[in-house]
């Protein structure tokens, strides 16, 4: 069976696009935050992984790391610039 996933205005499988990531900055130490505006899709065959999909968009101003001042610092041209860069953008290869 192949099951295609479409986002939903909540995102791609939303309680995944929620779940606490942790980045290292720059010796700062180790933070969580989440992003809260997934949109895409995937493609899961479980009889052919190797043919499975993603393409998935991540606002970055959908950032949330709790602290309105690291979430700031995040998206300055410094780490995102999400002025220059306002999504990221994942398409799997293999």
């Amino acid at each position: 069976m192949v099951r295609h996933h479409r986002a939903l205005a909540g995102g791609v499988a939303p309680r995944l696009a929620r779940q606490p990531s942790a980045a290292q900055a720059a010796g700062i130490g180790l933070f969580t935050g989440v992003f809260k505006k997934v949109t895409g899709s995937y493609t899961f065959d479980p009889k052919n992984p190797r043919a499975d999909k993603a393409d998935n968009t991540i606002p970055v101003d959908g950032l949330d790391t709790f602290f309105p001042m690291r979430d700031e610092d995040l998206k300055s041209a410094a780490f995102f610039d999400a002025k220059a860069n306002p999504d990221i953008h994942f398409v799997s290869t293999k």
